[in-house]
């Protein structure tokens, strides 16, 4: 039933024509102490478990961070800056950031005018012009410690 090739290098075995449609399993090692193994078997090299352990990855590497200007009403047009994941594919940085609400004290937008610090203006982005997000007044609140 079975064919032991014996040399002085190799060692193994296969499998005799006529026994399961003619195929062909054969080991051979290279080392003349190379251990025999059952048919159809093979040794399993170490390639570690399948799906494997991703790279932790950075988030903010993929971040671009953009300036948020205010209206042209308030003296004071840069209100801060926002994060947005960068363009990948169909999916645009510019489209990620539109339509986002800031929260922003008036009296930081009057140029630090702490009368008006208890109001809060609510701008809405919409449009990006380069690295600079345009807003529009969204709304106003007063702050909770006003408000008692």
């Amino acid at each position: 039933m079975y064919h032991i090739i014996q040399d002085n290098e190799k060692q193994g075995f296969e499998i005799l024509p006529g026994f399961t449609s003619s195929l062909l399993f054969s080991f051979v090692a290279n080392q003349q102490g190379a251990s025999t193994m059952a048919v159809g078997k093979n040794k399993r090299i170490s390639k570690g478990k399948k799906g494997g352990k991703k790279k932790a990855a950075y988030p903010f590497a993929k971040k671009d961070w953009y300036d948020i200007k205010a209206p042209s009403v308030f003296t004071s047009r840069n209100v801060g800056k926002t994060l947005v994941t960068r363009t990948q594919g169909t999916k645009i940085a510019s489209e990620g950031l539109k339509h986002r609400v800031f929260e922003v004290s008036l009296a930081d937008l009057q140029g630090g005018d702490e009368d008006h610090a208890y109001r809060k203006i609510r701008l809405r982005a919409e449009d990006v012009q380069g690295k600079n997000v345009l807003t529009n007044f969204w709304g106003m609140n007063f702050t909770t410690d006003k408000l008692r």
